[in-house]
């Protein structure tokens, strides 16, 4: 079974959207991270484990393959490592079974399954608009910022403060 999760990352002053897919296979547990990314993201590998765990949730023994698409876009940022987490948890029924077609993620975890505060919040939230997402996941400490751009969406902003929030 594959999961699809919404992300985006900001890019010059506007936003690409970036797909994160996550599938389980059989085998070694491994947890693999691919499509063109950077440190920063094979490095979020660690901080998505220990957020997952630390926030009382448990961390598959499988061997996960999480992909981030389209493969051309090189992946930088730290944004990614919420829509990543919940690929992970809603792949291994930790999550409730909602559908999550038509919402976005973004955050950078914490090792305690904080959500950090990101950059380019409002140009992530204009491609959701343009995109017609219902809801954006944002980190808490960008509502202001995101506050700022709220009367010209019709999505539903949700600030999370922490994995457990979801």
């Amino acid at each position: 079974m594959t999961i699809k999760v919404n992300s985006a990352q900001p890019f010059a002053c506007s936003a690409n959207g970036i797909t994160v897919e996550a599938d389980s296979t059989r085998g070694l547990p491994n947890f693999e991270i691919i499509g063109h990314v950077s440190h920063v993201i094979t490095e979020s590998r660690s901080r998505i484990r220990s957020a997952i765990t630390n926030s009382g949730f448990s961390f598959p023994i499988a061997h996960l393959i999480i992909n981030l698409a389209p493969a051309e876009i090189p992946k930088r940022s730290s944004h990614l490592d919420l829509p990543i987490a919940v690929a992970i948890l809603a792949l291994s029924h930790q999550l409730l079974p909602v559908d999550i077609s038509e919402c976005l993620f973004v955050g950078e975890l914490a090792l305690n399954g904080e959500i950090r505060p990101i950059h380019g919040v409002i140009n992530i939230l204009e491609y959701a608009e343009k995109c017609s997402y219902k809801a954006v996941y944002i980190p808490a400490e960008n509502i202001n910022e995101a506050k700022l751009f709220a009367p010209r969406t019709k999505a539903k902003i949700y600030p999370v403060k922490n994995l457990k929030e979801l």
